[in-house]
């Protein structure tokens, strides 16, 4: 296997320099130490720095946009990744919160999340299941309820910005309302991560935080919409040419089949 070949100073140099900063290896066949069944499993290989910078940062939103999604943590050691984690969902929910209408139900602002790191995708024009959303919604509902969590509690208790209408009423079932005021506007936005904020700036010429809230106000998420999609796409074909050459051409080909047959189920 090449990652063998080269070792992991070289695999991390080149999944940052060419990938988004993760090497993938698709279509490795895994057997499950418990039932010894034989598993078809994609792994990937990142640095703890890239992976927190990431997540912090949303530099390329390509491993941060992966964990807005619930996954399955093997080893929790690293309190760093931990933290950075945590920064990440706080920024996905703020992100979602700008996104959104002044009242929005809970499976909309789940949606939202999930499609930060999906809209201007490569695969998703290609390739990808246009339901993958969706079914990432309606398939780890509870788990999202339990990751966000957190971040709902903070934001509606601490930041004390959204809350959740009256569930005696059928219509307010699973309805939140959150602050639309344009200083809850510019706190959302100068608290997202440094990356984004960055680009945010020069997409909508803007030198403050202030002038983006007045943008904000007045537009609605339409930059930041552009500016998530503009990061995702540049990531994400960056990610297909270091999957080329970590995986193989005749592996990487296979995988984009495998994508495809799926999409048209």
């Amino acid at each position: 296997m090449l990652a063998s070949l080269l070792g992991p100073s070289n695999v991390s140099s080149i999944a940052e320099t060419i990938g988004a900063g993760v090497w993938f290896n698709p279509l490795v066949t895994h057997t499950h130490s418990a039932s010894r069944k034989q598993l078809m499993i994609k792994y990937g290989v990142v640095s703890i720095s890239s992976l927190t910078e990431d997540l912090k940062k949303w530099t390329s939103l390509y491993l941060a946009g992966r964990l807005h999604k619930p996954v399955l943590t093997l080893n929790q050691s690293h309190a760093e990744v931990a933290e950075a984690q945590a920064v990440n969902l706080h920024s996905a929910l703020r992100a979602a919160l700008l996104l959104l209408p002044e009242r929005f139900k809970e499976s909309s602002l789940f949606r939202t999340i999930c499609s930060l790191s999906y809209v201007g995708d490569l695969r998703m024009m290609l390739f990808e299941d246009n339901r993958k959303i969706e079914r990432i919604v309606q398939g780890s509902w509870g788990h999202l309820q339990t990751l966000y969590r957190p971040p709902l509690a903070t934001a509606q208790h601490g930041w004390k910005i959204i809350r959740k209408l009256d569930e005696n009423n059928i219509n307010n079932a699973g309805v939140w309302e959150q602050d639309v005021s344009r200083n809850t506007r510019r706190s959302l936005l100068e608290g997202l991560p440094a990356g984004v904020l960055s680009r945010l700036k020069t997409a909508a010429n803007c030198t403050s935080v202030d002038q983006l809230a007045d943008m904000h106000t007045n537009r609605g998420g339409k930059a930041l919409q552009k500016v998530l999609a503009s990061t995702v796409r540049w990531s994400s074909a960056r990610q297909a040419v270091s999957g080329v050459i970590s995986a193989g051409p005749v592996r990487s080909c296979s995988y984009m089949l495998r994508k495809v047959l799926k999409a048209w189920r």
